[in-house]
């Protein structure tokens, strides 16, 4: 995808969000058939994407208070990797899942890929999707997200401290086997290519364009 192009899904992003917080009064994020902006079930695993949904059932929604994103969050930053089945691996030594986090409007949205294919979308209005991986397509983006993520691997701080990103910046959380790594960019530099975080920006933005296209408008 070219620059001008996820500049111009951002915006339409940002103009829909803005919508839906006309017309849902205290609710941010609402669901929309274009970005598949839905609502999820809070279940204890659902931090863990394809591992929260039955084998073969699709995506499930519901609407949920807005500290169910601050519950997936934590819960997902806290995970220890062998708990959900994920090892290291010749093709991921170290990184086992990345979280992308940026903000549309007064939205922060969070990406959520591990190294298995798990696959989820948080929004801190309260809404997301979870289960998104269980679609081949999607799971693949994630995996590619993730083993780029790798060598990225030597450019990021360990990190104990999780704060959401500021305006007009993204933020990677790289979930690693020795514990998590930081790195916050300018969203701008990111989308024209001139940063050297781009390629995993826009591989990150490959798996928000796979749940687009393959995640039920919930119509």
């Amino acid at each position: 995808m070219r620059p001008a192009d996820t500049l111009r899904s951002l915006r339409s992003l940002r103009v829909r969000l803005t919508l839906a917080v006309g017309r849902t009064g205290g609710m941010r994020a609402s669901i929309s058939r274009d970005i598949c902006i839905l609502l999820f079930v809070f279940t204890p695993l659902c931090a863990c994407g394809s591992h929260s949904l039955p084998p073969n059932e699709g995506t499930e929604i519901m609407t949920q208070p807005a500290e169910t994103y601050t519950n997936l969050r934590s819960m997902i930053l806290s995970t220890n990797p062998k708990d959900i089945g994920i090892e290291q691996s010749e093709a991921s030594p170290n990184v086992w899942g990345v979280l992308m986090e940026f903000q549309i409007s007064d939205t922060v949205v969070t990406l959520v890929s591990l190294a298995d294919g798990t696959t989820s979308m948080y929004f801190d209005s309260g809404g997301g999707i979870i289960g998104a991986g269980q679609h081949d397509v999607v799971a693949r983006a994630s995996k590619n997200f993730v083993a780029l993520a790798e060598s990225y691997y030597n450019q990021v701080e360990p990190t104990t401290q999780f704060p959401l990103p500021l305006p007009g910046r993204v933020r990677f959380y790289l979930l690693t086997f020795s514990g998590i790594c930081t790195v916050e960019r300018e969203l701008d530099q990111l989308v024209r290519q001139k940063d050297s975080f781009s390629l995993l920006f826009y591989a990150g933005n490959e798996v928000i364009t796979q749940i687009r296209l393959h995640t039920p408008s919930g119509e």
